[in-house]
């Protein structure tokens, strides 16, 4: 009898903040707060309803994050199990941070573990609102076994060169991201909220962690799961918010 698959939430928690540096040094980026909750409190709420459990990547301060946390999160009467992965480099990259959080920073695969979970991956520095998970989860619903990410849907076009932008196809399905392009080419800019089912893992670049050396990025493994399969891109208009420096800090809390 097959065991069923089990979705676990990736949350990338091991970077510094740099550019939030007088706020961060004693304090990681994501335990800083917006009315008073934390930017990972956030995010574990929100996953909440979508998996079964979870697994922050950590590095920086990550005593402060496992001690606020510890290995369980509580929500709405229920439990869910935390588990906890050290990512050695974390200006390897997001890439890097999810492969941490798939084999716990293990160079070698475990096959078993491979096969019987599917992934939600996101960074720990932002807010979502509801309607991202919600239509993130009603997808999975629908299709379980289809790679998709999260956009945001701008409304002024005009910040578009300031992010990853998403291109798509007539059917919504992933065509590539564009950093910060200078020119408008699309309102969907990427916010790092993944659905990837059990066989993405098998199409993560051919990159042995203790051989790599610089920033690897999710888009890379979308780029090759593109190749052979759809990618469906999800959108909301919806606030998007996120902080990266302490001035915008501040204009969250206000």
């Amino acid at each position: 009898m097959t065991k069923p698959k089990k979705t676990i939430a990736i949350i990338m928690a091991a970077g510094k903040g740099s550019r939030m540096r007088e706020l961060t040094i004693s304090t990681p980026k994501p335990l800083l707060e917006v009315h008073s909750k934390s930017f990972l409190e956030y995010n574990l709420e929100g996953l909440f309803p979508l998996v079964d459990e979870f697994v922050i990547v950590v590095n920086y301060h990550a005593d402060q994050i496992i001690a606020k946390f510890g290995d369980s999160f509580t929500f709405g009467g229920q439990k869910k199990p935390i588990k906890y992965a050290f990512m050695q480099s974390p200006t390897n990259g997001t890439l890097d941070a999810f492969r941490c959080g798939v084999y716990n920073g293990s160079k070698e695969a475990d096959s078993k573990f491979e096969q019987n979970n599917n992934y939600i991956v996101t960074n720990a520095d932002h807010i979502l609102q509801n309607s991202y998970y919600q239509t993130l989860s009603q997808q999975i619903q629908d299709n379980p076994d289809q790679v998709c990410l999260m956009t945001n849907k701008l409304e002024d076009k005009t910040l578009a060169k300031n992010y990853g932008v998403v291109i798509v196809d007539q059917n919504s399905n992933y065509e590539q991201i564009i950093e910060k392009p200078p020119e408008f080419i699309s309102d969907l800019i990427s916010i790092g909220l993944y659905y990837l089912p059990s066989f993405a893992l098998n199409y993560f670049p051919q990159i042995r962690l203790e051989n790599y050396i610089g920033e690897e990025g999710m888009p890379s493994l979308i780029n090759n799961l593109a190749k052979e399969h759809d990618v469906k891109v999800l959108s909301s208009k919806d606030e998007y918010l996120t902080a990266s420096t302490p001035e915008d800090l501040k204009r969250l809390n206000k």
